[in-house]
């Protein structure tokens, strides 16, 4: 009995450990806006397309899960957790991330956590925006 427990623990953490990263996939983040409460949140598709130990390339799809931007941006990785970088929006500019990514055992979903910057480019100037962001995988 004991043996089979040992092998039941030794399989479950060699399973956790090996997802090391986001797969590559489509996912939908929403934007939070804190300083700026009369925007709504901003929902953009987006697709991995690469996922590496140290990075991972990323770009704006739409409803089909089709880049439609032929630029992708690159967020990178600190640690097992962290992540950060741009991302490229619907809009004028890219989006700022710092977060952490998480998953939950034996689950394909994940989700990128954390908070976001973005400078908003108009006639009459520059406008920077900050918030709150969730990216989940579908």
């Amino acid at each position: 009995m004991k043996k089979i427990l040992i092998v039941i623990i030794t399989l479950l953490i060699v399973l956790s450990c090996k997802k090391e990263k986001p797969p590559t996939g489509n996912y939908i983040g929403v934007f939070h806006y804190q300083n700026l409460s009369t925007w709504p949140d901003k929902f953009i598709w987006l697709k991995i397309e690469e996922s590496e130990k140290d990075y991972v390339l990323i770009g704006p799809t739409d409803y089909n899960g089709n880049l439609t931007f032929s630029i992708l941006d690159t967020l990178y990785k600190e640690n097992k957790k962290n992540i950060e970088g741009k991302i490229p929006s619907n809009g004028n500019a890219p989006i700022y991330i710092k977060g952490e990514w998480s998953h939950k055992l034996f689950s394909k979903k994940y989700l990128i956590k954390g908070a976001f910057t973005e400078t908003y480019y108009s006639q009459g100037g520059s406008n920077q925006c900050s918030g709150t962001f969730e990216i989940k995988s579908n």
